[in-house]
């Protein structure tokens, strides 16, 4: 049971990151582009 809540904890700090990361990627892409 401690694989699948380690398993559940992965997959949900990964989506987290994921989400975070396409979200300030969206926001600071003209920036970072230098456009």
């Amino acid at each position: 049971m401690s694989h699948t809540l380690t398993w559940q904890r992965l997959a949900l700090i990964a989506f987290t990151l994921t989400s975070v990361a396409v979200l300030l990627y969206t926001l600071g892409a003209p920036g970072w582009t230098g456009g």
